[in-house]
């Protein structure tokens, strides 16, 4: 699975050499804050997906999975750490442990040495609450993530409403601009922005690995 992936993502890549931002959208979380941090496949996911990130330097993973708002990063792919000096322009704002759990907002992301993971929050019945850095430190043995909670970079919450994410690509940067539905009417309001820019140019993919894997079946995935 990891080879056919990889190969997949590279050809892709390559394909589009011209392309200024490289996006992936995955309802499975590679880095999440709620409900699923603690699933125990998660780390075999991404362990998976975080060098075939690192050689497509992927920008931006719009993810699922956890019903909650979450801005990750950018994450450097060794580390596993926020990139040095990547986040700027983020502003302070009430602490709610449940509504925004950084206590911040907004934020400019660079991303020429690491990806940002967002979630969009939710539009169903089903809900998740941001975790805290206790918890996180208590779920260290299953994600094997460091300081898990220092991920986090700008709002982190529940909204208790149904939000939606307008995103705009322009020359300056990609735009991330989330608005709450008050109701049945659909009308809504700003909930946070985040602007994801790009310095550097990118690099293509390092090849392609010929072998092709074929579990038979899910275990086979999970004994990989």
């Amino acid at each position: 699975l990891k080879t056919d992936l990889g190969n997949w993502f590279r050809e892709q890549v390559a394909a589009h050499p011209e392309c200024k931002y490289r996006v992936t959208l995955c309802h499975k979380n590679v880095f999440s804050g709620s409900g699923h941090q603690e699933d125990e496949e998660t780390p075999l996911f991404r362990a998976m997906m975080l060098p075939i990130f690192k050689d497509c330097e992927i920008d931006l993973a719009l993810q699922g999975h956890d019903h909650c708002y979450e801005v990750i990063g950018p994450v450097n792919p060794d580390t596993r750490t926020v990139v040095e000096g990547a986040v700027t322009d983020v502003k302070k704002t009430t602490y709610d442990n449940e509504k925004n759990a950084t206590g911040l907002k907004g934020g400019t992301f660079c991303t020429d040495e690491g990806t940002l993971y967002f979630i969009g929050a939710t539009c169903g019945r089903k809900r998740y609450y941001p975790y805290t850095r206790e918890e996180m430190e208590k779920n260290k043995s299953i994600t094997q993530v460091e300081n898990y909670y220092d991920l986090f970079t700008s709002k982190f919450g529940q909204p208790e409403k149904p939000v939606y994410t307008k995103v705009t690509i322009k020359d300056d940067g990609i735009y991330l601009d989330s608005y709450a539905v008050q109701d049945d009417k659909g009308n809504a309001t700003l909930y946070n922005s985040i602007k994801v820019v790009r310095t550097k140019e990118h690099r293509l993919p390092t090849g392609f690995n010929q072998v092709q894997a074929v579990p038979e079946d899910a275990q086979g995935i999970y004994d990989m």
